[in-house]
């Protein structure tokens, strides 16, 4: 989104919320440090990091670094208690960008905690972020998966280590899940780039194989 999905924020009643979730290693954190600094993407809003991320080691010191480096205010949630006073010191901010620890979503003991505050912060659009290289079936399984429990986006993460990779792509096209943006690399916030092209192209390709496959069976 550009600058004209938080000209409103004020009178909509608050920060415009993203949430990022998907398994441990993909990315998330680095990818919410792109887009809060990348030039192009968020700017000129009012950025604000909001991590739920306390399992990690070195989680909490990695998104504070970026948002100190960055000016960007960072409030940590460690309990319940914690959120309405982090959501309101936040409540200046123009959009709020929420960082998750990863977890498979069949590990429910591990996820409900985190989903309890998702649903209470009720972010407008939730992005799982997944790795390229991918197997097809796993791509199409996660994405199924973290729909089920609200995902609304989809991001592709280390693109440099498989730049010829078009399963998350394919799956997206698929499941007709939007894409905004994909990351190649782990430089921030310049190894941020556009989806769409990737992903028109994906289903560009999708409609000509459903085409063909209508012919054939036809």
């Amino acid at each position: 989104p550009g600058p004209e999905h938080f000209a409103n924020r004020r009178a909509e009643g608050g920060p415009r919320v993203i949430a990022f979730v998907g398994p441990t290693g993909v990315g998330k954190t680095t990818t919410i440090a792109k887009l809060g600094t990348h030039p192009d993407f968020l700017r000129p809003g009012r950025i604000g990091f909001l991590s739920l991320d306390t399992y990690r080691v070195g989680a909490v010191e990695q998104i504070k670094c970026y948002g100190d480096i960055a000016g960007i205010p960072v409030e940590v949630i460690y309990e319940s208690a914690d959120l309405p006073n982090a959501m309101r010191r936040l409540s200046d901010r123009d959009l709020i960008l929420v960082d998750t620890p990863g977890r498979s979503p069949r590990l429910q003991g591990d996820t409900q905690q985190v989903r309890q505050w998702l649903m209470q912060i009720a972010p407008h659009e939730t992005h799982l972020v997944l790795p390229a290289g991918l197997q097809a079936e796993h791509a199409r399984r996660a994405i199924a998966a973290y729909r089920a429990q609200g995902a609304t986006h989809l991001i592709a993460t280390k693109l440099d280590e498989a730049p010829d990779d078009w399963s998350l792509f394919d799956a997206a096209a698929e499941a007709r899940m939007p894409m905004r943006w994909l990351s190649d690399g782990q430089d921030v916030p310049r190894d941020l780039k556009a989806a769409a092209p990737r992903l028109l192209a994906a289903v560009a390709a999708l409609r000509v194989t459903s085409n063909a496959r209508t012919e054939v069976v036809a």
